[in-house]
């Protein structure tokens, strides 16, 4: 369970710094991709979204949208139970996940 929520928090981490990349390349651009289908599991089990013992949100395309985000730490800091906090060294951000330990987070 440790290595889930370790993968899941290097994850969310990458994904956090992606807008620092972004603006080093000077580009103005957008682009979306299509991905596919994601199952994450904890138990190595497959579950329905309603039958597990955390909430979970799926943010899709419309929403996000609608919210005029273009960075994934703006759209994470409007969902509930998520605290995007910068990271001591002042690189990057951090998620705190409400309810988990920050060990896993």
């Amino acid at each position: 369970m440790k290595k889930v929520f370790a993968q899941i928090k290097v994850l969310l981490m990458v994904g956090c710094m992606a807008p620092f990349v972004a603006m080093a390349q000077g580009t103005d651009t957008l682009h979306f991709q299509q991905l596919e289908e994601v199952i994450i599991t904890a138990t190595r089990n497959e579950r329905t979204m309603g039958s597990l013992p955390m909430p979970v949100t799926l943010v899709q395309m419309p929403m996000i949208k609608t919210m005029g985000s273009v960075r994934l730490n703006d759209v994470l800091s409007e969902q509930t139970g998520l605290v995007v906090v910068p990271q001591i060294n002042g690189q990057g951000n951090g998620i705190q996940i409400q309810g988990l330990n920050p060990d896993y987070t």
